[in-house]
């Protein structure tokens, strides 16, 4: 996702209560925003698919 949409989510009322605090905050402070985003890109394209329903 491109920073100028990230921006434009931002800005949505809803969306914009949502700060990184804590841990998480300090996990993009090491690690650096583009590597956290790579990682939740690779969980997303990589994630399984739902089970079937019994």
């Amino acid at each position: 996702m491109s920073d100028a949409r990230l921006h434009q989510l931002g800005q949505h009322h809803f969306r914009a209560k949502f700060l990184l605090r804590g841990r998480d905050r300090t996990v993009v402070d090491l690690r650096g925003i583009t590597t956290v985003r790579g990682h939740a890109e690779e969980l997303v394209e990589h994630r399984p698919a739902a089970a079937p329903p019994p």
